[in-house]
């Protein structure tokens, strides 16, 4: 899986250099290696599944177009638009993203937040939530973040991996290793290697 995202990377990088030329048109070469960060990014986070590449291809376009070339303008591109239409959940994720990308992170939280106000059951969005809380130090936020997400979605490999990580960091194995038999005993689809990865988890602590 991993192979399969670098290699969409790097045909999207190389479409990318093929169509604007680096040292002809260096803010929008720069904005495209953004936006395919960004993309990464998505694709991390969603575990392989895609929904984000029609708004990548709308913003791909404008930068095409001149009308996005440095991610300033993509952040209020963004704001503009969910200002006008906040029922957006893509919108939210890619400016809460960019604004982690380029180290804002107070306004990546605010995002998220509002993420969260307007699909407060989205499994996705309490995820990555999670994860930036775990980044900046908050691990108790990011644990309850977390078994909120896994409660919407018990099935999600990358939550209950997630989880089990940040039950270890905060010495609550008993925790980890019931949420790991739970693995084991009620999600056979799980690939043997998943399993290992996550074994492996308890061998580093």
């Amino acid at each position: 899986m991993i192979v399969f995202f670098f290699s969409i990377s790097l045909i999207i990088l190389i479409s990318v250099i093929y169509l604007i030329n680096p040292r002809k048109y260096p803010k929008q070469f720069s904005i495209s290696l953004l936006i395919v960060s960004l993309l990464a990014l998505g694709s991390y986070f969603k575990f392989g599944e895609h929904h984000l590449i029609n708004i990548m291809e709308t913003l791909y376009e404008d930068i095409k177009n001149e009308q996005i070339n440095d991610p300033r303008k993509l952040v209020i591109f963004l704001e503009t638009k969910l200002a006008k239409d906040p029922h957006d959940l893509e919108g939210w994720l890619i400016l809460a993203r960019t604004c982690l990308i380029t180290g804002h992170i107070q306004k990546a939280e605010l995002y998220y937040s509002k993420a969260r106000k307007y699909f407060p059951n989205n499994s996705d969005v309490l995820f990555e939530t999670a994860m930036l809380k775990n980044n900046i130090g908050q691990v108790e936020k990011s644990i309850n973040l977390l078994i909120e997400a896994h409660d919407l979605d018990n099935k999600s490999l990358k939550i209950k991996e997630q989880l089990i990580k940040t039950y270890i960091k905060l010495e609550k194995k008993v925790d980890a290793k019931l949420l790991l038999e739970e693995i084991k005993k009620n999600h056979s689809e799980y690939k043997d290697k998943d399993l290992r990865r996550i074994e492996n988890l308890f061998e580093r602590d």
